[in-house]
């Protein structure tokens, strides 16, 4: 799956900066439900700092990372520190747990895009943003070409 924002429904620069804010935040505000709550894994993955759930589930006595639910979050930093890119993969045991990958194509165009691929797919996850990158520029209008139809 393919989703492609941009005008009015642009979330604007900086979101997935927000978005990766959320990921720690209950350890400066104690906001979040528990099953809410991520820690770094300090092991990169394909170039990615792994976000992982923390916590034991007081139901099953188990990791919340092994829910039904969970899910483990990766980001990649650009240069400057900002968030460039944003995974979120099922932590489900099969061949199809879903991954959902969401970069911004700033600052050249003012569009956040979102790709969804099964996990197995995650180490491709820079080449599968990049061939995303150039088909969304390939649709960009050249100046001055759009023509007045009725």
């Amino acid at each position: 799956m393919l989703l492609v924002k941009s005008g009015h429904i642009y979330s604007g620069d900086g979101f997935l900066d927000r978005q990766a804010s959320y990921l720690e935040r209950w350890k400066i505000d104690g906001s979040g439900l528990a099953w809410e709550r991520y820690e770094p894994s300090g092991e990169p993955l394909h170039g990615l700092t792994v976000y992982v759930p923390t916590g034991i589930d007081p139901k099953t006595q188990r990791p919340y990372r092994e829910g039904l639910y969970a899910e483990d979050v990766f980001l990649h930093r650009a240069a400057d520190g900002r968030v460039d890119t944003y995974i979120n993969c099922s932590n489900r045991p099969h061949e199809a747990a879903p991954c959902s990958q969401s970069f911004s194509m700033e600052p050249g165009m003012k569009v956040e895009v979102d790709v969804s691929y099964r996990r197995g797919l995650l180490p491709q996850w820079r080449q599968i943003q990049n061939d995303v990158s150039r088909l969304v520029w390939s649709f960009k209008a050249a100046e001055g070409s759009v023509s007045n139809r009725k």
